[in-house]
């Protein structure tokens, strides 16, 4: 009986057209989505049968090993098998050593896989079909870059032709399915992928399959395009592309989000509008807003998956501190009571709701104290008191200006290469409608971000236990967190503590967003709680 197995090529760096963004990283953690590639296709490989999955590393291996190995869980780890590769080599090297490993452990068919390639439906369909394959498409530009297939039977492949002006040949895009691959020993030198290729055809027959819908991430171009197939939106929202204008139309399950969101647009200061898209068309009936497409990608990827150079990130925050205090010079009249809605009375709201949403949480909810990572901390309804009690006096008139609403790393689209950024899904209202609030509130957004780790737990990256009043939380973070932190709290015109407190605030509130994950929301529980006791007696 044949066993089947997935082989990931990931041993090599990203393109040098990608590492402008994401710095030297393996090609395997090029994000889209809110994800790196390695982890899109693995869940995509482990929920498609029984199959193992061998992933070929090199090129800073530990990287993958900290942002993707790391979070697989249980049975999913068991399943995936790190084969070691030199990353000086060419790739034909680790594409043997990966089917030579899978055929050791068992394995007699293999489907190989480069790391810049995202696997999909169509082409896992092909796979279950059976026969060996190599996929090609005809969608694609500059054959100068790809290997190119001239002839089938007997199998022939141009690389990389500098003579060939247009689309003639299909492209091999980086998907091969070998059936019985013992038998057929592959080149052992330091060869090319097609060398493997044409070995391999050379014994058994081999058939071209064009692949209609393929994406492929490791050149500039093709990130850009598949940015536009792949945008990260929450449930309520609705979001199409028009590829050709380069035009992003936004609906909503939500209109009063929508219509404040497009208000916010509307009446930001005509020396402010270079920080946001285009905005080309809205109506506040239907509702729906039609704006450029940026993209960029945003900063919550670059911080969990690229490898940018500590200077990169200071001129980010410098730039993220420096347009809030361009916000801050449009003044405006917040009175206190939309700090008590904001800090306090949507925070209870919220609260009620998840003891509503999570009946078994209600005793962690009501507990005077709880233990936090083994320290004692303020329980849910001591902090709402601290917070009632702190508040109004954190009401200052040289904080209400012109605020974002939701100043965190998913909302901020960044390039490193260009140094601009644009700022999206902006909240719209502030205790009452309008683009003015609190401008502390826009930097506890960002902290939330920076030292809270909100991106790391929205993507699971996070380790929590309970156990009645006991929670224990462990966000992992990457290395530039610490740097990014202290540079954050150093460049801020606020007290580190009203800021902390104020995001101790917002986690709290939030938890109750969270719905889809309860370990997300004890995640968050816990970390503003914390966050609250260790400031409520500081500012």
């Amino acid at each position: 009986m044949s066993k089947h197995a997935y082989i990931v090529l990931s041993a090599g760096q990203v393109s040098h057209e990608l590492a402008p963004l994401f710095g030297d990283v393996p090609s395997g953690l090029i994000p889209i989505r809110g994800k790196p590639a390695l982890m899109h296709n693995l869940r995509t490989m482990l929920r498609a049968g029984d199959s193992d999955v061998y992933v070929v590393v090199g090129y800073k291996r530990d990287l993958i090993e900290r942002r993707v190995f790391r979070y697989l869980q249980g049975e999913e780890r068991a399943r995936v098998h790190e084969v070691l590769s030199d990353p000086a080599r060419r790739p034909g090297w680790s594409f043997r050593l990966g089917v030579e490993q899978a055929l050791r452990d068992g394995a007699t068919d293999v489907t190989v896989i480069l790391g810049d390639t995202l696997l999909n439906a169509e082409m896992v369909s092909y796979v279950h079909a059976g026969g060996s394959f190599i996929a090609v498409s005809l969608n694609y530009t500059n054959p100068a870059r790809w290997a190119l297939v001239d002839t089938a039977e007997p199998l022939h492949i141009l690389n990389k032709p500098a003579d060939l002006k247009s689309v003639v040949y299909p492209a091999i895009i980086g998907l091969y399915h070998l059936e019985n691959a013992g038998r057929v020993p592959l080149p052992e030198g330091d060869t090319e992928i097609s060398d493997c290729l044409l070995a391999y055809a050379a014994g058994e027959p081999m058939r071209l399959v064009e692949v209609r819908d393929w994406i492929d991430i490791g050149h500039i171009d093709n990130y850009y395009s598949a940015r536009k197939k792949f945008i990260v939106t929450r449930h309520f929202n609705h979001i199409q592309v028009d590829d050709f204008a380069n035009i992003l139309t936004k609906s909503s399950e939500n209109k009063a989000k929508l219509v404040a969101e497009m208000d916010w647009y509307a009446a930001l200061p005509a020396d402010l509008k270079w920080v946001i898209p285009n905005v080309y068309e809205f109506d506040r009936d239907v509702p729906f807003v039609k704006m450029e497409f940026v993209p960029f990608p945003s900063l919550d990827e670059l911080y969990l998956y690229s490898d940018l150079h500590e200077s990169t990130w200071s001129v980010v925050v410098n730039k993220l501190v420096r347009l809030l205090e361009l916000f801050n010079r449009y003044k405006a009249n917040v009175d206190v009571q939309d700090y008590q809605a904001i800090y306090v009375a949507k925070l209870r709201t919220r609260l009620e709701d998840l003891a509503r949403q999570q009946p078994a949480m209600r005793p962690l909810l009501e507990a005077p104290g709880v233990m936090i990572n083994g320290a004692p901390c303020l329980g849910v309804p001591a902090a709402i008191e601290a917070l009632e009690r702190i508040v109004p006096r954190l009401w200052s008139e040289n904080d209400h200006s012109i605020i974002h609403g939701d100043f965190c790393f998913p909302n901020i689209l960044y390039s490193p290469e260009s140094e601009a950024l644009k700022l999206v899904d902006p909240r719209g209202s502030w205790g009452k409608p309008g683009i003015h609030g609190d401008s502390k509130y826009d930097y506890a957004k960002l902290l939330h971000s920076v030292s809270g780790g909100y991106d790391s737990i929205i993507n699971d990256y996070c380790d929590v236990r309970a156990n009645g009043t006991a929670i224990d939380v462990h966000v992992f973070k990457p290395p530039i967190a610490g740097f990014l932190e202290r540079t954050l709290l150093e460049a801020m015109p606020h007290r580190p503590q009203v800021i902390e407190l104020l995001e101790g605030s917002i986690f709290v509130s939030i938890a109750a967003l969270h719905r889809e994950d309860p370990r997300r929301q004890l995640a968050m529980l816990a970390l503003g709680l914390e966050k609250i006791t260790r400031n409520a007696d500081r500012v």
